[in-house]
């Protein structure tokens, strides 16, 4: 009798402990940048670039200065024709200046 619910009690901690990294997990990916932007990237490679907009921008409000997600918010601006608005976006990242001339 002991050793049943031994097994029970043990059986249900370690479903407890399943459910809460699951939880922890799920939640945890719908606020990284890094899982927005591959969501967004996904939709952006099958030319639904409104709703990568839409994870680029889910990332952007986490991190505002994530250049992958400011890029690629261009980058998907662009392919909808919005040149003047994917400016904005391009303007905001970094320039490397190794990358510049020499005067």
């Amino acid at each position: 009798m002991i050793l049943k619910q031994l097994l029970v009690s043990a059986t249900f901690s370690m479903n407890v402990i399943l459910f809460g990294s699951i939880t922890t997990h799920l939640l945890y990916a719908q606020y990284d940048p890094t899982t927005l932007i591959k969501k967004g990237n996904t939709l952006f490679y099958q030319g639904n670039y409104t709703q990568a907009i839409q994870y680029y921008d889910k990332a952007l409000a986490i991190d505002p200065n994530n250049k992958v997600a400011l890029a690629n918010k261009g980058n998907a601006l662009v392919q909808l024709g919005n040149y003047t608005q994917s400016i904005q976006y391009y303007d905001k990242l970094p320039v490397d200046t190794a990358l510049l001339p020499v005067a």
